[in-house]
């Protein structure tokens, strides 16, 4: 039997985990969404969980560390584990984007500021990466 999908998402705003795990829900109900509440989490849970996630999506504004410092040190650390990071903000900056793939992001999606918006994007999410 092939397990669920995990996607972990990396967001220090608990509405947007509450809105990121409901448009999962109803989009893809068997994906499970596992919420780390700031950047300095991510890798210590990474290198001691027994089930990696298919996907992280990784904020760049946290508050002890940043969405840049993040993935630059998962991707250091962890370079022979290829998991999917998606850089997920509000930031719509060229600089942003162009520095997160520099970085290693597979991706860099600016938030949606509507619902429905953001259920097609976690559609979107799932189909591509998952």
């Amino acid at each position: 039997m092939k397990a669920n999908p995990w996607v972990w998402l990396v967001d220090d705003d608990s509405d947007d985990q509450l809105l990121v795990k409901a448009a999962f829900k109803q989009t893809n109900p068997d994906v499970k969404v596992h919420t780390i509440d700031d950047g300095d989490q991510l890798l210590p849970q990474l290198n001691t969980t027994t089930h990696l996630p298919k996907l992280v999506l990784l904020d760049l504004n946290m508050a002890r560390m940043g969405g840049f410092e993040t993935l630059k040190a998962v991707r250091l650390a962890l370079p022979e584990v290829h998991i999917p990071i998606v850089i997920l903000t509000t930031s719509i900056s060229v600089t942003d984007r162009q520095q997160a793939i520099q970085h290693g992001a597979n991706a860099f999606i600016s938030k949606p500021s509507e619902y429905n918006k953001l259920v097609e994007l976690t559609r979107n999410l799932a189909s591509q990466w998952l």
